[in-house]
């Protein structure tokens, strides 16, 4: 099984994708197509960036740092959104789950946390078919620990208004 990840700045145009040693050269040629060719300078200097290392510890130094925050977000969540939002976030991604109350709108919801500052996306704009469950995608990674404290009090504001 392959996966894709854009841990790079997306225009450079460049990524990196493990596949199964048998389709790579049908991969290379879709991204051929795709995109055209990549960019020469730019591939080897970013070659030249991870053999010396300075990836694997700038990958390091961010699993660390969005551990950290991923841990002040469930803090603040436990601290402020008790009973509003039953926060959880797995050990991988930069994004945490928020499931709202039975019978809670996420739609209107989020539209409640927009009007205090906090940007939210409601889960049930990913459903295909029936809402399953109504909640809230969070992220943090992109947060200081005041910015994600304060975040989290304004959600908790917003949410006692959803009806």
């Amino acid at each position: 099984m392959g996966t894709f990840s854009k841990v790079l700045f997306p225009s450079l145009r460049l990524g990196y994708l493990v596949v199964p040693r048998a389709l790579v050269d049908v991969f290379a040629a879709a991204r051929t197509v795709a995109s055209g060719t990549p960019p020469l300078i730019e591939q080897a200097v970013l070659t030249e960036f991870i053999t010396e290392g300075h990836f694997g510890r700038h990958l390091r130094r961010m699993r660390t740092l969005y551990q950290e925050r991923r841990a002040l977000l469930l803090d603040a969540a436990r601290r402020e959104l008790t009973g509003l939002l039953d926060v959880q976030a797995s050990d991988a991604g930069l994004r945490a789950i928020g499931w709202l109350p039975q019978g809670t709108d996420d739609r209107l919801a989020a539209r409640h946390a927009a009007a205090e500052g906090v940007d939210t996306a409601p889960l049930s704009s990913f459903y295909r078919g029936p809402t399953k469950r109504s909640g809230l995608m969070l992220g943090f990674a992109a947060f200081s620990e005041p910015e994600l404290r304060s975040g989290a009090r304004k959600l908790a504001r917003a949410l006692r208004t959803v009806k």
